[in-house]
């Protein structure tokens, strides 16, 4: 952060005077609102959402067991190679 002043957001008087602070010294004032200082965009809550771990995970999960079914299955079907090769002439 910038060691300047920052708009807080809320007016002093509606339409003419705003509130700003000064983070490193602690200092705030209203100040007319056609001056120009920093802004840091603030929000109240949480800033993104969670991630849904144990669904992201069950996910995951689901398509590894996919994945295995999927390559087991066309191992099972092939036979056993040596069944299928005629024997030794006799």
């Amino acid at each position: 952060m910038q060691d300047d002043f920052y708009w807080a957001g809320t007016e002093v008087v509606a339409g003419s005077r705003a509130w700003v602070f000064k983070p490193n010294s602690g200092a705030s004032t209203g100040l007319d609102e056609s001056l120009a200082f920093y802004a840091v965009p603030v929000r109240p809550g949480p800033v993104a959402e969670p991630v849904p771990e144990p669904q992201t995970l069950a996910l995951a999960l689901l398509a590894l067991v996919a994945a295995v079914i999927v390559g087991i299955r066309p191992a099972l079907a092939v036979s056993d190679p040596h069944e299928s090769q005629p024997g030794p002439p006799g």
